[in-house]
């Protein structure tokens, strides 16, 4: 089982697209038990399985399109690669509620991504190494 991701890649930068939202690209999460995301490159299109037990919230491609962050709520951030994703290469799970967004930041900040979950937090997470990160700073106040 699981829940999956479907995506394909049509420029080197790929961006969201929120139902209700602003428009700033593709990576659209579609319909109300979303569990299909498509980003955008080329003509090829990859279904990624997310190992999401619960359904997907929210998925983005960082800036140079190279990995792959879903969100879930069974209370979990998964990293992929885009180039390989057929395993995570890495689980988030410190949100005790489920996770409704992620957002990369530039990469002039480093590689870190921001989430934001039910539980009424938004934290930052850090790669610390290739394949290694660690929540670096959490806010309550959300």
């Amino acid at each position: 089982g699981g829940y999956f991701v479907e995506f394909w890649f049509v420029w080197l930068r790929v961006c969201e697209y929120r139902t209700g939202g602003v428009l700033t690209g593709w990576v659209k999460p579609f319909g109300s038990y979303a569990n299909h995301v498509h980003a955008t490159m080329s003509a090829n299109t990859t279904t990624v399985e997310t190992q999401h037990q619960e359904m997907i919230h929210d998925a983005q491609l960082d800036y140079y399109s190279k990995l792959l962050a879903t969100c879930s709520s069974d209370q979990t951030i998964k990293i992929f690669s885009a180039e390989d994703p057929r395993n995570a290469i890495f689980t988030i799970q410190q949100h005790t509620g489920p996770v409704w967004a992620v957002q990369w930041a530039h990469p002039k900040f480093g590689v870190l991504l921001a989430s934001a979950s039910y539980d009424r937090t938004v934290m930052i997470h850090r790669e610390v190494q290739p394949g290694t990160w660690n929540t670096v700073k959490v806010f309550n106040h959300h």
